[in-house]
């Protein structure tokens, strides 16, 4: 007597990854962007920032400085969630002191600057 016993392994779950992420270039403002992809479970997947609509788009622009959280789904709605900090540069700040001319339309007086932090540069 012979039996025939047929084994499938079950797909893994899916796991998010993040291929890059962009910090926000200058103070103020919105354009962090983030790349994800995914491995596991089955394929075609669909990506989110969370709370919003999941679509084949994997790649996040325009992002605001803080923790952003994204979700990967599969093919059989299995979801891994995965979180990213996106930093922004500190607001440019400067120290000045003027120096006034010495006569009225002189060309003598000056703005020093004694002190300059934040920016990116």
């Amino acid at each position: 007597m012979v039996f025939a016993i047929s084994l499938s392994e079950a797909n893994a779950q899916v796991s998010a990854y993040i291929i890059s992420k962009t910090d926000i270039t200058c103070f103020g403002s919105n354009d962090g962007k983030v790349e994800l992809s995914a491995f596991g479970g089955t394929t075609p997947y669909e990506y989110a920032k969370l709370g919003e609509s999941f679509d084949t788009n994997k790649v996040f622009k325009d992002l605001d400085s803080g923790y952003q959280s994204f979700v990967v789904r599969d093919a059989n709605q299995n979801t891994d969630t995965i979180g990213v900090n996106i930093r922004t540069p500190r607001a440019l700040s400067y120290t000045d002191s003027l120096v006034n001319p010495n006569c009225p339309n002189d060309l003598t007086g000056a703005v020093l600057l004694q002190s300059v932090s934040g920016g990116t540069g």
